[in-house]
């Protein structure tokens, strides 16, 4: 599963509001990041988008390096 690291932790609020914009399936409560429970926080990602493991850790760590 995809794992969080701090550069994208620190800049999570960022991504998420680009997710948002470019995915309005998601909804920003959605995003809401927590350690403990970060394979359902993947997993509600996958299911609403449709996309892949691969797809989703490629936007993630694109829009963290923005």
């Amino acid at each position: 599963m995809l794992k969080f690291n701090q550069s994208i932790k620190k800049d999570w609020l960022q991504i998420k509001k680009k997710l948002v914009t470019e995915y309005p399936q998601l909804a920003a409560d959605e995003l809401t990041y927590l350690d403990d429970m970060e394979d359902e926080f993947f997993d509600r990602i996958f299911e609403k988008t449709g996309m892949r493991k691969e797809e989703l850790h490629s936007i993630i760590f694109k829009k963290c390096s923005l």
